[in-house]
């Protein structure tokens, strides 16, 4: 036969519902770093901005060769008598050919000098 045991557990104090009294702990408003972790952080910074400046020249390269590609193939397009409706600039093959569905033109106009 198996004995049972009863154990009476005292009350212990809650620390929870007792009322205590603790120092309030003001809130940080900053917290400063070191210079071992602000120097990888500038050195990030820099880089970045320096391929932001890149990046910007680039676009600007980029624009301006997209704008004189496109003044030139106009302005071949008026030495040819070229209607835009007809025909359309190839730029893989450099040439103006035959907007598909449209009729090509028979011969080509010969050079204004």
């Amino acid at each position: 036969m198996a004995e049972t045991i009863e154990a009476v557990v005292a009350p212990t104090s809650n620390p929870v519902t007792e009322a205590t009294t603790v120092a309030e702990v003001p809130k940080r408003t900053k917290q400063a770093l070191t210079a071992e972790e602000r120097e990888p952080l500038h050195k990030f910074e820099t880089a970045y901005l320096k391929a932001q400046i890149q990046l910007n020249a680039l676009t600007q390269q980029t624009q301006a060769a997209q704008k004189g590609f496109t003044e030139a193939v106009e302005a071949l397009g008026k030495k040819y008598e070229i209607n835009p409706k007809e025909m359309q600039f190839d730029n893989t093959q450099f040439e103006f050919v035959a907007i598909a569905g449209q009729a090509a033109p028979v011969a080509m106009k010969a050079v204004k000098q």
